[in-house]
């Protein structure tokens, strides 16, 4: 029988998840979605703290209106943080319930396929990969938790896009132009960690097989017979080395990614800052919008680049979460054989089916000798 490829797109596949978390708990449903809601609110509150106070002196606020201002928005704050958080705390404690509804939805596939299909090479392979996703509780875990920072990072950037973009578009395209590069820079040095990944994955495989040879009975006993200790240990160092190099070159690459993306927010967000003080300098800004807009360009490249990542990430993991959804996808084979017919079924009935044995034997469990020998039966 021929499988059909699911094709279905990273987002198509994390919106399944979303959907089968519905199907087995409400909350992991809403609490996915709902935590961007005071995260971003939150974040915001967080910018109108200083661009008010610095309003209010320069509106000549009272102190007891001052001190009246600070403690409702922290208040507001932390009711926002604590409803964040709280969502969260119950994403986290309660992922790996999710894990189990998937096996459950899995042992009831495997019970409605037929053993041909079972047997193919191609289910074989499909049923292998989705018990591996399956059973690593870690793939369902970052899938339900990088659902709210997802949520969290498109509210962010559209909030603070439209918000900054009013003032001025060019604020924006500094942002962007930052996070444009960041991107490029880390699309780049993964390429060269796949690239490195090779060679460290054969460095591996040479170390763990000398490993398994010195501590196999046979093997190891040919090993100190021949005396090739020493020549394994040379190999195994080798491969060490090896690895290690390999290593300081991941690590030389990731360190050349920090150091380039601080640059460039050091460059366009200075870019940004130093428009801002130019409007203030021609007062076309007043220094409380001076600091809120501040705060508004770093809240938009904070949820910009949070938004890049988490979808980076997801997708990953919504190929894993696509073996499961293809191998539900199967066709029910069980129990869907057309058999002999109604009309075959009724004649047996009315003549009557024979049944025929020849040379049957039965023994006794324990007893050397049969208690029944070639007995044939019509």
């Amino acid at each position: 029988m021929e499988i059909k490829k699911n094709k279905c797109s990273w987002l198509g596949n994390i919106l399944y998840n979303i959907k089968a978390s519905k199907a087995w708990d409400q909350k992991l449903f809403y609490y996915q979605l709902l935590p961007a809601l005071p995260n971003v609110a939150a974040t915001y509150l967080g910018l109108l703290l200083p661009a008010g106070l610095v309003q209010g002196l320069e509106q000549g606020w009272e102190l007891e209106r001052l001190l009246t201002c600070i403690f409702a928005i922290y208040t507001g704050m932390w009711l926002l943080k604590a409803a964040d958080k709280g969502m969260n705390g119950y994403l986290y404690r309660n992922y790996p319930t999710l894990t189990m509804y998937y096996e459950k939805l899995c042992y009831s596939k495997v019970m409605k396929l037929d053993y041909r299909m079972l047997e193919e090479p191609e289910t074989a392979g499909l049923m292998g990969n989705t018990w591996n996703v399956v059973r690593n509780e870690f793939v369902i875990r970052d899938s339900v938790m990088n659902v709210p920072r997802l949520m969290s990072g498109l509210l962010g950037t559209v909030l603070y896009g439209i918000m900054t973009g009013r003032k001025s578009i060019l604020l924006i395209f500094f942002v962007i132009l930052n996070m444009a590069g960041n991107f490029l820079v880390l699309s780049f040095v993964r390429k060269k960690y796949k690239k490195y990944h090779k060679s460290l994955n054969s460095y591996t495989s040479k170390t763990a097989y000398i490993s398994r040879q010195s501590m196999e009975r046979s093997a190891g006993k040919e090993i100190r017979i021949y005396r090739m200790m020493g020549w394994l240990l040379e190999k195994y160092e080798e491969n060490l080395k090896g690895m290690d190099s390999i290593y300081g070159r991941i690590h030389n690459w990731y360190f050349f990614r920090g150091a380039a993306e601080a640059l460039l927010s050091f460059l366009m967000e200075g870019a940004a800052y130093a428009y801002l003080i130019f409007l203030l300098a021609r007062g076309e800004m007043k220094a409380s919008d001076f600091v809120l807009y501040m705060g508004l360009i770093r809240g938009f490249g904070g949820y910009f680049g949070q938004l890049i990542k988490t979808c980076v990430s997801l997708n990953t993991m919504g190929t894993s979460v696509g073996y499961i959804r293809e191998f539900l996808s199967l066709p029910d084979t069980a129990w869907k054989r057309e058999g002999i017919g109604a009309e075959k079924l009724e004649e047996m009935k009315k003549s009557g089916v024979k049944v025929e044995l020849r040379n049957v034997s039965y023994t006794y469990p324990g007893q050397p000798a049969p208690a029944l020998s070639g007995i044939n039966i019509t």
